[in-house]
């Protein structure tokens, strides 16, 4: 999130240089001590799809929302065990004790919805955690590529209307992210 508010303030900064040039604003007098714009532009969105390290955390985002399921689905098999038996049991017991027997697995439902939120936090929280890693490997290799190649703005292109392809370096980024950061490991709270 950080890294996209810097490319967006980065397209707003450009877009402001280029109207206040169009309207010879006093400000922009001094323009031509500027160096002139050298822009890229790259498909944030494909490299966090495509990239090996964002495919590596939606595998192991898989995983763990499959060792989750299986959790909860057998929590739920074991209430549906104790409402049966519940239903079987119910005109033997007294009112009182057919209540408390009630209420107890009203409050077993209650606590599984409890977990079922709860599980998907976490899988949410490590998601974000992981590609917070990613996206820091990204700014990496975005300033340098910039810097191999003498840009001095890179765009995102979901922020761009119009551009020629020859200034799209995705492709590289997502060749040297994979080299720089080929895997996260997703760290999951402690269940």
């Amino acid at each position: 999130m950080l890294g996209l508010r810097r490319l967006r303030l980065a397209v707003i900064l450009v877009a402001q240089v280029i109207t206040w040039s169009w309207l010879g604003l006093p400000a922009m007098a001094n323009a031509n001590t500027l160096p002139p714009t050298v822009a890229a532009v790259v498909d944030h969105e494909r490299v966090l799809l495509e990239s090996a390290a964002s495919k590596s955390i939606a595998a192991q985002q898989e995983d763990r929302r499959k060792i989750y399921q299986e959790e909860i689905e057998q929590e739920q098999q074991r209430l549906l065990e104790a409402e049966r038996e519940f239903a079987k049991q119910r005109s033997v017991l007294s009112q009182d004790a057919a209540n408390a027997k009630q209420q107890e697995i009203e409050q077993e439902i209650q606590r599984l919805r409890d977990l079922t939120e709860k599980r998907l936090q976490q899988i949410d929280q490590a998601r974000i955690e992981a590609l917070g890693e990613v996206e820091r490997a990204l700014f990496e290799v975005v300033g340098t590529i910039a810097e191999e190649r003498g840009f001095n703005v890179v765009l995102p292109k979901s922020q761009l209307l119009f551009f020629t392809r020859q200034i799209d370096v995705t492709e590289e980024v997502i060749a040297q992210l994979d080299a720089m950061l080929p895997e996260v490991t997703v760290n999951y709270e402690a269940d």
